[in-house]
């Protein structure tokens, strides 16, 4: 996976120091180990309800940040099996939901400046996500990376 930073004097990432002791490694809660403190805030954007393509990669994405310490967070559309498969967990959240009035796409804008709010960068996956994203002015306050999966789906001309 390739990532595209748009911008790129806002991509230096503030980490926080790590404190290291002389003490063992603390234990395990989930995936993310207790006691270290989390790297950095990571919010992942991606209009998907389903439980393919864009929607899997956003959750394996996020799962494989979590498992490194970073505090990543799913922001996602409600509605099928991919709100069935993160049901239980705390950084999934499906606060997006289908575009099919001037008021839900608002309603849109409204969750993603949310989530904008507590995280350090945000990921968008699908070409939808960053126009939203961009729309609601995320650009101008934490960096703002689109991944993508095919190169192939990215624009040619300069």
């Amino acid at each position: 996976m390739v990532l595209l930073v748009l911008d790129f004097a806002k991509a230096v990432f503030r980490i926080r120091r790590l404190r290291f002791s002389t003490q063992p490694a603390p234990a395990l809660r989930g995936n993310v180990p207790v006691g270290y403190p989390l790297i950095m805030r990571v919010g992942i954007v991606v209009a998907a309800n389903k439980y393919t393509g864009a929607g899997a990669v956003a959750e394996l994405c996020c799962r494989a940040l979590r498992a490194a310490a970073i505090d990543a967070r799913l922001l996602f559309t409600a509605g099928r099996n991919l709100e069935q498969r993160l049901d239980g967990v705390d950084w999934g959240s499906p606060g997006l939901v289908k575009e099919r009035t001037p008021l839900r796409v608002a309603a849109n804008l409204r969750a993603i400046k949310k989530l904008t709010s507590e995280v350090e960068i945000v990921v968008c996956h699908l070409p939808h996500d960053h126009l939203l994203c961009v729309a609601a002015g995320v650009h101008r306050q934490v960096p703002l990376v689109r991944a993508f999966r095919n190169p192939g789906h990215l624009r040619r001309d300069p």
